[in-house]
C-alpha cells in the first residue's frame, strides 16, 4: 500500500500534461504570455475639460456637453424655477492640482441647470469657436453672467 500511495503522490506532483502545451514554450505557454487587450474607454476628464461622453466627467452629476467642440465636462446645478435668480453655483467651482481655481456659473441649458465656465474676455475661453458672452442664465432671471459659449449657440 505504501508503494501505491507513493506512486499516486508522484503522479500528482508531476501532473499529466496532456493539454497540448509543452515544457519548452509551446502553444499553451504562448497564449499565457500574450498581452490582454482591455478597452478602458475614454479617459476621465475634469470639470470644464474635454469629453465625448458623460462617464468621463467627474461626480455623480457629471455631464458632457457635446454642443462644445471636443465636448465640455459640466455638472448639474440647482436653479430655483420659481425665482431663477436663485442659482447654486457652489457646485460649479473647480480647483486644479496646481491650486488654481476656476469659477463657473449655473445656467439653464436645454431646460437643465448646468455649470459653465465664467470669463471676462474671449481669451479666458481658449479661443474660437468659444467666446465670452453675457447671457441671461435662466428664463426669467434678472441678472446676467459672462460665460464661455460656442459662438453659434
Amino acid at each position: 500500500m505504501g508503494l501505491l500511495v507513493a506512486g499516486l503522490l508522484a503522479a500528482i506532483a508531476c501532473g499529466d500534461d496532456s493539454s497540448g502545451g509543452d515544457e519548452d514554450g509551446g502553444p499553451e505557454d504562448a497564449a499565457m504570455d500574450a498581452p490582454m487587450e482591455v478597452d478602458a474607454g475614454p479617459m476621465m476628464s475634469q470639470l470644464y475639460g474635454p469629453c465625448v461622453e458623460d462617464a468621463q466627467c467627474p461626480g455623480p452629476e457629471g455631464v458632457c456637453l457635446t454642443q462644445y467642440p471636443n465636448g465640455l465636462c459640466s455638472r448639474g446645478c440647482f436653479i430655483d424655477r420659481s425665482n431663477p435668480d436663485i442659482r447654486d453655483a457652489g457646485n460649479c467651482l473647480v480647483t486644479f492640482p496646481s491650486g488654481q481655481m476656476r469659477f463657473g456659473a449655473c445656467v439653464d441649458v436645454e431646460g437643465e441647470g448646468v455649470c459653465l465656465p465664467t470669463c471676462v474676455a474671449d481669451i479666458d475661453c481658449g479661443g474660437p469657436p468659444l467666446t465670452c458672452e453675457t447671457i441671461t442664465p435662466a428664463p426669467g432671471a434678472l441678472g446676467t453672467v459672462d460665460v464661455c459659449v460656442v459662438a453659434s449657440m
